[in-house]
């Protein structure tokens, strides 16, 4: 990505990262969820579902939602997004039954792999739950682990990039860290226990540019269905000493190890039944990424 930002754009005027990023983070998850290279063709498609098709419509996207006879007089963006939608359908479903005719339990490619395994002890065990792992649902858990998935993870990995450009002294320690606890190889999984100031930049930057929506000020009425509000938990002074500061030491204990017990308020993800159940994918692409840019400097 960085290569290629470089030789697109140079180092003289300023630009936006966000369909580098955004196509960077695409790959990453295809290989996670696929074993898949994507086209460039079957790229732009998850693209427009995940974030053009939002930008398109604008505010007209709420009333999509709770006016739906509207749909009527904006028809393009909403068909349009129906095709795309359908031809992501189309292009999982197919990488589906190709990995049902070639899996082998005793080798688990990817998160496909995972999800036939999981329906097929599922029905061998005779499990209740067996019921609900019919092959389209399984596919439609693709498509929203890639669609969701990849447009909070690019969003938090720009936040990043800004926040080292205006911490250079932050970015620093983060790259002497990688540097000398790396030795310019490339990070794996197993070295989120030790690269600790590279973990407590992730969570301080979950916590302080959350991805995910916020609302305003509401009356609610009683035993009213709510969704937390995560950003005013995370941003909320009565949890965090400085809340409206960015500061990665709050993630390290006294002796800068990377506290692996997070403060109840840290919910970027949600919590209890509503969790997002991409937490570690999520986690672990940014942790691999971050860590990956960051032999560049």
């Amino acid at each position: 990505m960085i290569e290629l930002m470089i030789r697109r754009e140079g180092f003289d005027k300023p630009f936006t990262t966000h369909n580098y990023v955004f196509n960077m983070f695409a790959h990453v998850l295809g290989q996670t969820v696929f074993s898949e290279k994507f086209e460039q063709k079957d790229l732009q498609k998850f693209k427009y579902c995940s974030t053009d098709f939002m930008e398109d419509l604008g505010n007209r996207l709420y009333l999509y939602e709770f006016v739906p006879v509207l749909r009527l007089f904006m028809k393009y963006p909403y068909k349009l997004f129906e095709q795309c939608f359908d031809e992501i359908k189309d292009y999982t479903r197919n990488i589906y039954k190709t990995h049902e005719k070639t899996y082998d339990k005793n080798k688990c490619r990817d998160f496909c792999d995972v999800l036939i395994a999981t329906k097929l002890d599922a029905i061998s065990e005779d499990r209740e739950s067996a019921q609900y792992y019919m092959d389209e649902n399984l596919i439609s858990v693709m498509v929203s682990l890639f669609s969701a998935g990849n447009e909070t993870s690019s969003t938090t990995f720009q936040w990043m990039i800004l926040l080292m450009l205006i911490n250079p002294e932050m970015h620093q320690k983060l790259c002497d860290e990688i540097t000398v606890k790396l030795n310019d190889r490339i990070a794996t999984i197993s070295d989120k226990a030790h690269l600790d100031y590279v973990m407590a930049f992730i969570c301080e930057t979950l916590r302080y540019r959350n991805a995910a929506p916020i609302g305003d000020k509401y009356s609610i009425k009683e035993n009213t269905y709510l969704v937390v509000h995560q950003s005013c938990i995370l941003m909320d002074e009565k949890n965090w000493t400085d809340a409206d500061k960015f500061n990665p030491d709050r993630f390290l204990d006294n002796h800068g190890k990377f506290d692996t017990v997070k403060p109840p308020a840290f919910i970027p993800f949600s919590t209890g039944r509503r969790i997002c159940p991409g937490e570690q994918l999520a986690i672990n692409n940014l942790f691999l990424i971050l860590n990956l840019t960051q032999l560049y400097y």
